[in-house]
């Protein structure tokens, strides 16, 4: 007959505190991920509207962005940040879409920047556009996935 240890009241609070240890640092990798995800998105296609739309020009912002690909247009958005946080709310405050795309209900003001095989410099289209956003697990915008023709003014 084989004998299995009995626990002892010292390992109990042995286990909870290696449970509670191993939760804090999940939650912390979730959170971190959120930050670089939200981040990314701030940096790669986001226009402050404390400046002026106009002074916004696609040389100078691709510049910054050595690493994306030259032949696919790349879209900057120039909104409001609460604008943008809140596209992935349903309704009401903490409900929010996960893992799904979804569009904007209002049109938003966009600069869209492409740059010819044949040219140095960056052709610049600015209107207004509807975009499809990803919003991912945590319910916050991750990336632009479309966008309709742009409806200049």
């Amino acid at each position: 007959m084989q004998m299995y240890p009995i626990p002892t009241k010292a390992s109990y609070p042995k286990f909870w505190i290696i449970c509670l240890l191993l939760l804090c640092l999940q939650c912390r990798l979730l959170t971190h991920s959120k930050a670089t995800s939200w981040k990314k998105f701030k940096e790669w296609h986001y226009l402050s509207p404390r400046r002026d739309f106009i002074s916004y020009k696609c040389d100078d912002l691709m510049e910054q962005m050595e690493t994306l690909e030259e032949e696919k247009p790349h879209i900057f958005i120039y909104a409001s940040w609460y604008q943008i946080e809140h596209l992935c709310v349903k309704g009401i405050w903490n409900d929010r879409y996960r893992n799904t795309n979804t569009w904007t209900q209002h049109t938003l003001k966009v600069l869209k920047c492409k740059k010819e095989k044949s040219e140095n410099f960056y052709r610049e289209n600015r209107g207004y556009n509807h975009i499809k956003f990803q919003c991912n697990m945590d319910g916050h915008v991750d990336r632009i996935v479309n966008f309709t023709e742009p409806i200049t003014h």
